[in-house]
């Protein structure tokens, strides 16, 4: 008399089973790889942009006061987000003040 258990055979899976499978892990895979080139381009862009904000504040913020130094603390610890807000806040403030003292000059 046979057992349960011998009659439970393992089979090996068919042909179409592993290539869903291929596929299933072949797209997750591409999924990621996108995932990370997308990542790093972002990272790279925003690296960039505080750069950029910090060049700017070191060279075009007046030296007298503490001005210069306030926000370059604030770009260096903010980060990208402390760019932003020299960016939105500061630059167009100092830009337009510059505009102003140019138009006086001439």
């Amino acid at each position: 008399m046979a057992t349960f258990s011998s009659k439970i055979r393992l089979l090996p899976p068919n042909s179409s089973q592993l290539q869903y499978v291929g596929r299933f892990w072949m797209e997750i895979g591409i999924f990621f790889a996108l995932f990370f080139c997308f990542s790093l381009a972002l990272s790279l862009l925003g690296l960039a942009f505080w750069v950029w904000m910090l060049l700017d504040a070191i060279q075009n913020e007046p030296d007298f006061g503490n001005d210069k130094a306030l926000w370059i603390l604030i770009i260096v610890i903010g980060q990208v987000i402390g760019a932003a807000v020299y960016y939105f806040v500061r630059r167009p403030e100092r830009e337009k003040l510059a505009r102003k003292s140019n138009f006086k000059k001439v």
